[in-house]
This record gives structure tokens, C-alpha cells and sequence, in this order.
């Protein structure tokens, strides 16, 4: 087994539920949409990313997001994406028309990396939480503050640090030194005024104060960076974003979060895991299966639960899968068919997946990021004292029979990527003996054959 997929199964085993639980329903169980923090707040696990999302287009996707068929009550943004307060307002329109009573809702932001170092931070807090305050009355809102990057990076393309520096206003530079000339320690420094600002806000909350910082964290740090933060924070995270890659192939970084309590939130999950579709057509295979399974139990006559919900997609399996293990999904959508799919209503209407299933889903993900689809591996271990043999694969309508392997002599194996109810045939060294294997392993699974007699 290489590395990539050692460190792969690894962390499968530690994706485990941090505070899902199950809603109790008349024939099936269904999963809880709300995750514990280690500092005791609450954090929905369902959001709506609004961060890059057209300015014109944020009102209606917060209304339709709020309304009592989707009761979506997160949005995640950042302070770059200038919107906090277009968010608030949405959120504040959108209370008064709605059908029922609206509990508190949550907005995820963020400190981009020029406010990075410790009064920088401050100022780019306090600015966020003046937009957002100035523009909601009489609405709890919990904010969940996080550090964007842990660094400007000069290598991401993207990234443009001196001339972002230059461009910054005045008042901004004269808060304090350019973070990028102290890439190291420059978000050491915001994380001392996090924990500060946290403190304050604790006591806020305390007194019933509408918008609070409920929560801090951090966005986009690497295991390195996460360790050292955990080393020497007053406070450890609450919270870290990142993307769909991160959760699946660092399980050091996962165990570390594991270990820490620290809430982990994936962003870009269904860009990532789309992407190379047309390689992995098996792996998307199962993942229809599998909703079209689930479908069949929402479909189940005296049913209690989202009345309107008949078809479970494949991205809601994704999506109902990490959610059922406790990690938080901030999907973003414009289109109202996405919006409903993605929504609070209609994943905590999906049946709880069977064990069997969890473990297809993996597999499936899995193969859908690398885009190497999924197969079945068999190995032919030839155990006989004396004696090569030979494989052959048999076409069972047919009755062909193609050679697969040559001459695997007394000790050696042969291992072969194939499907589920394949037939293979081993022959001694002379063609005399013949033995069939039928392969009843399934995707995703291997098998092992040994040949120590005809």
C-alpha cells in the first residue's frame, strides 16, 4: 500500500461524530443539523457560503435560505468580500416576512491576511462587527471569527502581497507593521487579539448583547501551523475551515483537530468532489444507488418528516455523510434547485446511512478527488509446492477465456483490478488442471484467492 492511501484509510478511522445525534421518527432516524463547540456554543452544520456570491444576488439567497421549507441559520462570508453588512440586512428583512419564530443566526467571517499582526486584527474585527451590528435590530446574531490565511503567500498566483500592502488605506497601514515582512509571527499576534476580543464578548453574551463573537478560529492553516497555534494559545480554535482535500488526505492535521475538540468546516466540497466526474463514472454509480436507496425509505407510506423531500441526489449523500460525522458543509448555490438540496430541511430529512453505506461513500469520495475510479483488487497468492500457473478471465457469455497473467510461480502473487462477479481461471503449468475464482468482493474492497490446489 503507497503512502497517499495509507494516510487515506488512516484518517477514515478518525472522522468520528463530534455532537450529531439522531431526530427519532416514525420508521427511520434522521440526522441532527447542529454541532457542540468546545466552548459550549452551538454552530449549525448546515450553512450557505454568500462570500463570493454577486452583491445584487444576496438578498434573495438569504430570504430563500431563512424561509420555513429550508431554515438554513449560517452564512459564511469574509471582511474581504465586503458584504457583511448587505448579509445583515438581508437577515433583517428577511425576519420580519417569515412564517415562524427565528432563533439566532450565525455568520462565519473573516480577517483577510493584509489585517493580519495584533491591531490590525482588532480594527478588521471591529469593522465586521460594526457592519453587521449597525445593519440587524432585535436578532441575535453569533459570529464566528476566524483568521483567513495564516500568511500571504507569493507562490499562490492569487496572491499578491506587496502590492496589496501598498493598496491598503492609510489608516489601516498606521494601525500597525505589514504583515507580510513578518509572515511568521504576523498571525500570532492576531490571534492574541482574537483571544482578547473573545474575552470581551464572553461578557457581552452574558448580558443578552445581540450580535457577539461566539466563537474563533482559523481558516486555510496547514498542520505545522495548527500544531504550533494549539502549543501556545490562551484559547484554543473553536473553529477551522477547509477544504474537502484537507479533511480527506491529512489525517495528521484531522487527528490534531480530533484531539483538541476543534470543530473542522469544509468549504468547496462539491466543486472538489465534481471535478474529475467523467473519470469515475462506478464511483458516481454507487453514490446514485445509494440516494436512490434512501429515496425509497422517505418514500415509506405514514412517514414522518419533509414531506416534500421524494429524491435524495448524489451531493446530498455527500453532504448528509460528513454531516452525520459531525463536520460542518457550507455549500454555496445561486440556483433554487441547489439551494434545496443544500438546505437544513432537506439533509436533516435524509435517513441515517447504514454502516455499509458510510463505507461505499468513502470509497466513492475518495475515488471521485483522485479520479481513479473504483475497482475491486484481487490477488492470487500460488501456495502449490512445485509448479507455475496461469490466469485467464472468463467472458461468462461467451465462454471466452483471455490470459491475465503468466507463469506465477510457488510462493509469488499476482494481484488484478476488476468487478464485482468476475470469474477468473487458474491453470496448472501444462493447461491439464483448471480451478475457477468468482470475485464476491465489492467496489472499493479486495480479495485474496489462494491457489494450493486443483
Amino acid at each position: 500500500m503507497n503512502c497517499f492511501c495509507g494516510h487515506f484509510w488512516l484518517l477514515l478511522s478518525l472522522l468520528i461524530p463530534l455532537c450529531t445525534g439522531k431526530i427519532e421518527t416514525e420508521d427511520i432516524d434522521q440526522t441532527s443539523t447542529i454541532a457542540r463547540l468546545s466552548n459550549d456554543n452551538f454552530i449549525p452544520l448546515v450553512g450557505v457560503g454568500v462570500g463570493n456570491l454577486q452583491h445584487e444576488l444576496i438578498d434573495k439567497v438569504v430570504s430563500t435560505a431563512l424561509a420555513s421549507d429550508k431554515k438554513n441559520q449560517l452564512f459564511d462570508t469574509a471582511r474581504a468580500s465586503r458584504n457583511e453588512h448587505i448579509i445583515a440586512n438581508a437577515i433583517s428583512k428577511s425576519s420580519g416576512i417569515l412564517q415562524r419564530p427565528q432563533g439566532a443566526i450565525h455568520i462565519v467571517t473573516k480577517v483577510w491576511y493584509t489585517y493580519l499582526g495584533y491591531e490590525r486584527t482588532k480594527l478588521s474585527v471591529l469593522e465586521s462587527l460594526n457592519d453587521i451590528s449597525s445593519s440587524v435590530h432585535n436578532i441575535p446574531i453569533h459570529v464566528h471569527m476566524l483568521l483567513h490565511w495564516p500568511r500571504c503567500n507569493d507562490d499562490i498566483p492569487w496572491m499578491n502581497c506587496e502590492e496589496e500592502e501598498n493598496n491598503l488605506p492609510k489608516y489601516v497601514k498606521d494601525a500597525g507593521p505589514p504583515p507580510h515582512l513578518d509572515k511568521k509571527n504576523a498571525w500570532k499576534d492576531s490571534w492574541r487579539a482574537l483571544e482578547d476580543l473573545y474575552i470581551e464578548h464572553e461578557k457581552l453574551q452574558k448580558l443578552d448583547n445581540n450580535v457577539f463573537i461566539s466563537s474563533i478560529g482559523v481558516s486555510n492553516f496547514d498542520f505545522d501551523d495548527m500544531k504550533e497555534l494549539v502549543k501556545d494559545s490562551r484559547i484554543k480554535p473553536h473553529v477551522i475551515q477547509g477544504n474537502i482535500w484537507s479533511l480527506m488526505y491529512d489525517p495528521y492535521l484531522m487527528s490534531l483537530l480530533r484531539e483538541h475538540n476543534i470543530f473542522f468546516q469544509a468549504y468547496n466540497v462539491m466543486n472538489g468532489v465534481w471535478q474529475q466526474r467523467s473519470k469515475t463514472p462506478i464511483a458516481f454509480s454507487i453514490l446514485t444507488k445509494i440516494g436512490n436507496n434512501l429515496s425509497a425509505k422517505i418514500r415509506r407510506p405514514r412517514l414522518k418528516g419533509n414531506k416534500d423531500l421524494t429524491d435524495v441526489t448524489e451531493a446530498m449523500v455527500i453532504m448528509s455523510w460528513l454531516i452525520e460525522q459531525g463536520i460542518g458543509i457550507i455549500p454555496r448555490a445561486s440556483s433554487s434547485i441547489h439551494q434545496k438540496e443544500n438546505s437544513v430541511v432537506s439533509l436533516g430529512a435524509v435517513p441515517i446511512l447504514t454502516n455499509e453505506e458510510k463505507e461505499q461513500v468513502k470509497k466513492s469520495v475518495s475515488a471521485l478527488l483522485s479520479g481513479v475510479d473504483m475497482k475491486v483488487e484481487v490477488t492470487f497468492h500460488n501456495t502449490l509446492p512445485s509448479g507455475h500457473v496461469q490466469i485467464k478471465w472468463k467472458n461468462l457469455q461467451t465462454g471466452e477465456e483471455v490470459q491475465v497473467a503468466d507463469k506465477i510461480h510457488p510462493g509469488e502473487t499476482n494481484s488484478i483490478q476488476t468487478h464485482p462477479g468476475h470469474t477468473f481461471v487458474v491453470y496448472d503449468a501444462i493447461q491439464k488442471l483448471r480451478r475457477e475464482f468468482v470475485v464476491s468482493a465489492s467496489y472499493g474492497e479486495k480479495e485474496r484467492f489462494l491457489i494450493d490446489e486443483f
